[in-house]
């Protein structure tokens, strides 16, 4: 069996070279006699909490010349899909098939089964319900959880990286509507600055605990478990006592 794991191998993909020698041989005689096709096709995957103005970021994208705001009391029901041709330079157009996931708490235990690593996805939350951390938790890393544990997955042959936009909505409602234009803008880049500073902020302290975690399987458990390496742990501490010892004596 070929195993090829944490290898960037992009041609043939990971679904194909998962599955043995034969399966990367029949690929390519298939290239050889069928040729091959550029796919232009792209998910975007749009998530959010329910009201965070999911569906009118669609419509803005898609028909930027018309009005993009949904009724108030509109709500998306399970998952809406819609298609976007995004014209490209020197390029064919690009088909994006965009799901628009609904927001209430009902429809989420099936959200994860649309989740892969061919996509990309956009966090939408709303910049005028934003205070705290509480609401970073609800709003942006509740959905980045989802994403990783579903798709950056160690033990699956198709984990990778996922891209994701987080896009903050409502950012003329961040202050009073008397305010002016200008203050608008400044109070909503000031209150999406902080949101990225939080977030910088909650994944160099998960990235600490993993690493730390690290340490102590390598430096206890594993130790336990490998004779090789208590012995190697044993003698290490003896040279050390030994250079102790010597340096005692000389003073």
């Amino acid at each position: 069996r070929f195993q090829c794991f944490r290898n960037p191998i992009t041609k043939p993909p990971s679904a194909v070279w998962c599955r043995g020698i034969a399966s990367i041989r029949s690929f390519f005689q298939d290239m050889r006699e069928s040729g091959i096709e550029k796919n232009v096709e792209l998910r975007v995957l749009v998530l959010g909490l329910s009201e965070a103005g999911k569906t009118s970021l669609i419509n803005g994208l898609i028909q930027p010349n018309k009005r993009a705001l949904t009724r108030v009391g509109d709500r998306t029901v399970g998952i809406e899909q819609r298609t976007w041709v995004m014209d490209r330079i020197d390029n064919d157009p690009a088909n994006l098939l965009i799901y628009d996931f609904a927001g209430q708490e009902e429809y989420y235990i099936t959200h994860h089964l649309f989740l892969g690593s061919k996509a990309l996805y956009i966090l939408a939350f709303d910049l005028s319900k934003y205070d705290d951390e509480k609401s970073l938790d609800q709003q942006i890393l509740l959905w980045w959880d989802s994403i990783q544990n579903r798709v950056c997955d160690i033990k699956s042959n198709d984990s990778k990286t996922p891209k994701v936009i987080i896009v903050g909505t409502h950012g003329d409602m961040v202050t009073g509507e008397e305010e002016e234009n200008q203050q608008q803008q400044s109070a909503a880049q000031n209150r999406a600055d902080h949101v990225l500073q939080s977030l910088q902020k909650k994944f160099t302290l998960r990235m600490n605990c993993i690493n730390e975690r690290i340490k102590f399987i390598e430096d206890k458990e594993l130790v336990a478990l490998d004779p090789r390496k208590r012995k190697r742990k044993k003698k290490k501490k003896e040279e050390e006592v030994g250079e102790c010892a010597v340096f005692n004596d000389n003073n």
